[in-house]
């Protein structure tokens, strides 16, 4: 089975300059998030308008700001 592959992919780091903690990538016409060190069941199904509105929410998960939601 091959592997998925993503053209609009980026990684997120820490905001304060510390490890990646995610990805935030295309996916068609909306923006998607995943969060490193999360099982797939536990991983967010939110969909974006923009890639910063993505990346926010990625650090908010990472700060621990939001909980968890399917």
């Amino acid at each position: 089975m091959p592997r998925p592959t993503f053209r609009d992919a980026y990684l997120v780091e820490d905001s304060m300059g510390g490890p990646y903690v995610g990805v935030v990538r295309r996916d068609r016409a909306v923006w998607r998030i995943f969060r490193f060190g999360v099982p797939e069941q536990e991983q967010s199904r939110e969909a974006f308008a923009s890639r910063e509105e993505a990346g926010v929410r990625l650090l908010e998960y990472a700060a621990g700001l939001v909980a968890t939601s399917n």
